[in-house]
């Protein structure tokens, strides 16, 4: 696929590209925040390719595609403020010569050329998560023709003293839990990569069955601002709202992630303990994972006690949006695999 400069492919990020996603605010419309360890996640991303915006040899735009056999997952889309109308939030296109002095070059052709050329030579569909709500978010569907097919539902598990639990393991050999994420294979968007900073953990019962298992990763963002009207003041005095600060730092906000969760027979008791187990283990006291709402694991919903922080957050749902080769048969009734690297 020929790019042409301003544009520019790598397979490996430079400084420009570490400097734009660190100053990258995520958000729009309510929650707004940033990741404070980008340097860790960009160096744990599956096969990667940067698709880059530069002049003067400064990256103005990044798109960052995970390639994933013929299923590419979009895992960045930052561009500089400059090119941010402050009325829309939208991304200027580049033909206006006040952002950029070459007319010949607009970021919305050059983008749908390349989603268009690589749909028909490299892969079969792209495929990202948004927050609705995300007026950035919007904009790409809109004027790239992304379409949604799924929903996550967010779930927060919070303990302000978690107990530990005698019998939760970490998994050092990923064969001991291989029979297990069999279940995961036939997912849509699966894909087997291990991030490097990634623990596995595990939960035995008397016999040393595995009646629980999942992946963990650590997240650290700052949070400019909340949900809702009030989402700025909200950040302002949380520091100072008993329990509540204990769970959230808004400057230093920590929290683990998890993903391929399983859990014998579905047993609430037994995911409770579990997630409880590892907020011990790793010294955390609050957990987010995001699931398909078609899985069956989402009927434990009721049954389990989350915490004091689910009050707080809800169940905030993500659209699963895709771009795709409608010329391939894909099952979008299937359940969507979720690597939690890609939320964080």
């Amino acid at each position: 696929m020929e790019i042409k400069a301003p544009l520019f492919l790598r397979n490996s990020w430079n400084k420009s590209i570490l400097g734009l996603l660190q100053k990258t605010t995520l958000g729009t419309n309510g929650a707004r925040y940033q990741h404070l360890n980008t340097r860790e996640i960009i160096d744990d991303l599956d096969n990667p390719l940067f698709l880059t915006l530069e002049r003067n040899n400064s990256v103005l735009g990044n798109v960052t595609f995970c390639k994933r056999e013929k299923n590419w997952y979009i895992r960045y889309f930052a561009f500089d403020q400059i090119f941010q109308r402050k009325k829309s939030n939208s991304i200027n296109n580049l033909n206006d010569s006040s952002n950029f002095k070459s007319k010949k070059i607009g970021l919305k052709s050059t983008l749908n050329n390349f989603f268009e050329e690589s749909l028909k030579t490299e892969n079969d569909c792209f495929y990202a998560y948004i927050d609705p709500k995300n007026l950035r978010s919007k904009f790409m569907c809109e004027n790239f023709g992304f379409q949604s097919i799924g929903k996550l539902i967010t779930h927060s598990f919070s303990r302000l003293y978690p107990k530990s639990a005698a019998n939760i393991e970490e998994i050092v050999d990923i064969n001991e839990i291989g029979n297990i994420n069999l279940k995961f294979e036939n997912h849509l968007f699966y894909t087997n990569f291990h991030p490097k900073r990634t623990n596995i953990y595990a939960l035995k019962n008397e016999r040393g069955e595995i009646i629980c298992s999942a992946r963990i990763q650590k997240a650290h963002w700052r949070i400019e601002s909340l949900p809702g009207k009030f989402g700025k003041t909200w950040v302002k005095i949380i520091p100072f709202i008993p329990i509540l600060n204990k769970l959230l730092n808004p400057k230093d906000y920590r929290f683990l992630v998890t993903d391929m969760v399983f859990c014998k027979d579905n047993n609430p008791d037994y995911l409770s303990t579990f997630f409880e187990g590892i907020l011990a283990q790793e010294n955390y006291k609050l957990m987010l994972w995001w699931i398909d709402e078609k899985d069956k694991l989402n009927d434990l919903q009721k049954k389990i006690s989350w915490g004091i922080f689910k009050q707080f957050l809800g169940n905030p749902m993500v659209d699963v949006v895709t771009k795709f080769d409608e010329s391939k048969k894909i099952d979008f009734e299937k359940t969507i695999f979720v690597s939690g690297i890609d939320l964080i």
